[in-house]
Order: structure tokens, then sequence, then C-alpha cells
């Protein structure tokens, strides 16, 4: 009787469980990769997602900027920065400034007025160039128009006079 239940060969039942194991993480391998490749479908999607909410948003910047209302800000906001830049600094003109800019800002909008700077061809185009040995060659010396800034994003370049020390050739 108890030789019809005869133990199974131990190096059999190994291979068997060996044989098993295998299986098994290649079935996990397949899983994950059946994953991976669906994460990778998920990003492109989220990515095409981002990427037209980005030309949207970009539409609707440019909509905006061209609407009545924005171009009447920008001529105003240079209209009184100019003003401003030609009347002596006293700490009312100060504060009135900072209040000009406090508006701007709650529109998301600010002015690029600096002078003493390099010149940057990113934020600033040049329409005259000066000469001035006491100042270092590229230096922003004077803004001729006020350029615009919303955020990172470059609205309008500041129309600047560059200071250029070398001989003119």
């Amino acid at each position: 009787m108890f030789g019809l239940f005869s133990k199974k060969d131990p190096t059999l039942a190994m291979e068997e469980l060996k044989r098993a194991l295998v299986e098994r993480l290649d079935s996990i391998d397949e899983r994950l990769a059946a994953a991976s490749r669906g994460e990778r479908r998920r990003q492109a999607v989220l990515e095409s997602i981002c990427d037209a909410q980005n030309s949207t948003i970009e539409m609707l910047r440019r909509e905006r900027d061209e609407k009545p209302a924005f171009q009447a800000l920008f001529a105003f906001a240079e209209s009184f920065a100019l003003a401003h830049a030609d009347v002596p600094e006293t700490p009312e003109s100060g504060i009135l400034m900072r209040k000009f800019e406090s508006l701007l800002a709650s529109f998301g909008i600010a002015l690029e007025m600096e002078t003493g700077i390099p010149f940057d061809p990113e934020k600033h185009t040049a329409c005259e160039i000066c000469s001035d040995p006491s100042l270092p060659e590229g230096t922003v010396v004077k803004i001729v128009l006020p350029g615009f800034l919303e955020g990172d994003r470059i609205v309008r370049c500041a129309t600047v006079v560059v200071n250029r020390t070398g001989q003119e050739g």
C-alpha cells in the first residue's frame, strides 16, 4: 500500500520548482513591460494635452495683448514711465512710481526701465549709440521706450541708447 505513494525524485521536484519560478518571473516581466508601455502612452498623452494647453494660453495672451484695453494700458504705462523718468526723483514721485508699478503687477505686467546694466538683445532693442568713456562698453545709458514683461515672457523689448567706447569703423 505504501508503494503506491512513492516519493518524488528530489532533483525532479527542484526542476519543477525552478520551472514554476521562471514562468512566474516571466509573467511578472511581461506585466511590467505592458505597464511600462501603458505609462509611456499615458505620458505621451499628457504631454500632448500640456502642449495644447500651452498653445491655448499663448493664443489667449496674444488676444489679450491685442485688445484695446491692454493696448491702452501699455500706452499709458509707456507715457507715465517716460514722464516719470524726466522728473527729478522726490519722495512723492518715488511713491507714485511704486504705486504705478504695483498696479501693473496686479495685471501681471512689469516695466523694463533699468539703465546702467549691460545691453541684452533678448530684452533690449538699440536705437542709438553714444560714446561715454566713463561707462563700460555695451551699457544701457537711456531708455527711449520702456519694455514690458509678463512674468518671464517679454511682451515688448525696451528701446534703448547703448554706450560704445571703441572707435567707430
